[in-house]
């Protein structure tokens, strides 16, 4: 019996130094592993690292983007709000100037109707003082004729008289 222990036992021995030497290897396979999975975790590590750098940089630049893009966006529509207030303004100008040029136009027309009709007087005041020069004229040249007829009848009724107070004379002289 102890003999089939003791072949158990070397059996179990065997097997077990067996089991060991299996498990030893194993262990160094583990341990080989286990270092292999320290090194791979850490680059994951220092990668995840990395990554995290480069996505809070990007985060930064993004942050920084949306804030340039809000001012952008910001300055946009003060320029769009400004750019409708200067077309407003010139609308409303526009508008005015319009309406200007209307009562401009509407003048100038009354002005030229004016214009027309101041014309037409003064037309007609030339014609009507050309006919007062011609009826002076006619007027002066029978007044002219009528002074020389005067003249000349001054001019004979002094010989007449002359004439007479000769004759008035001769008589009375022929009378004494």
């Amino acid at each position: 019996e102890r003999r089939i222990w003791g072949q158990e036992l070397a059996q179990q021995g065997a097997s077990l130094a067996q089991d060991r030497g299996r498990l030893e290897a194993r262990i160094e396979v583990l341990t080989n592993e286990l270092e292999s999975q320290r090194k791979q975790n850490q680059r994951d590590e220092d990668a995840l690292k990395i990554k995290t750098k480069i996505m809070d940089d990007q985060t930064g630049t993004i942050r920084k983007l949306k804030e340039s893009l809000q001012e952008r966006d910001d300055q946009i529509r003060r320029l769009r709000e400004e750019a409708l207030q200067i077309q407003k303004t010139f609308q409303r100008q526009l508008e005015e100037e319009t309406g200007q040029q209307a009562e401009l136009k509407e003048q100038l027309a009354h002005l030229n109707l004016h214009k027309n009709e101041l014309k037409q007087q003064v037309e007609d005041k030339d014609a009507e003082l050309e006919e007062i020069r011609r009826v002076y004229r006619d007027s002066n040249k029978k007044w002219q004729e009528k002074a020389e007829l005067l003249t000349r009848l001054e001019s004979q009724v002094k010989r007449m008289k002359e004439n007479f107070d000769s004759k008035e004379r001769q008589l009375l002289e022929e009378r004494e």
